[in-house]
């Protein structure tokens, strides 16, 4: 019992992460949504992967002000009943701007829990290709749509503790999170309408500063 106590007497007295930590990150995650399934258009698995680019700016020690992009894609590959022929393909293209505010909960220098709120703004791009071979075909369909929403999320961060001995500096961190996005229906003139709301979850690599 008593090495149990000492080791836990040293975590909690290593430094936590140092304030203002300001973050630069790559992201690759999916959006799962019941429409996915639904929509003619795609009508493929439940969830659709994407990738994007995300800063932090902290304000303290806790709270930063957060702000992303991120683009999501799938599409499909139509047939007749045989199988064989090829009617044309279809194809989805989400791009999402969010902006919102994180709160971290450093631990260590090592391990930093977190949670944020976003607003998402969503421009989308639907389209059917009768001839995937011919970029000019007569018979090509595009529509655009918008959307609004929401996401909430909860991660963690490991990361690579500094040497210095005021924990300031450069290092790197690998991220981890998971949560539920919420977007209004996105109305495509020619092409259908789909509603994305499902459980979202991301990972990647951060650039701490």
């Amino acid at each position: 019992m008593r090495p149990l106590l000492v080791l836990l007497a040293g975590l909690l007295a290593t430094p936590v992460a140092s304030a203002a930590d300001h973050e630069i990150a790559v992201e690759m995650g999916t959006l799962a949504s019941p429409d996915w399934t639904s929509w003619s258009m795609v009508s493929g698995p439940t969830f659709a992967l994407g990738f994007g680019l995300r800063g932090d700016y902290a304000l303290n020690d806790h709270w930063a002000i957060q702000a992303g992009w991120h683009h999501v894609r799938t599409g499909r590959t139509l047939r007749v009943q045989d199988y064989h022929h090829v009617v044309g393909q279809t194809a989805y293209f989400g791009n999402e701007a969010a902006v919102g505010v994180r709160y971290d909960w450093p631990l260590w220098d090592l391990l930093v829990p977190y949670a944020h709120v976003d607003g998402l703004l969503w421009i989308a791009d639907a389209r059917f290709d009768d001839d995937p071979y011919n970029a000019q075909s007569a018979g090509q369909v595009k529509n655009m749509a918008l959307a609004g929403g929401g996401r909430g999320m909860l991660g963690a961060e490991v990361r690579i503790p500094r040497k210095r001995p005021d924990r300031r500096g450069f290092t790197g961190a690998l991220f981890l999170e998971g949560g539920y996005t919420w977007l209004s229906t996105q109305h495509f003139a020619t092409l259908g309408d789909i509603t994305l709301r499902g459980f979202t979850f991301r990972s990647g690599l951060a650039l701490v500063y």
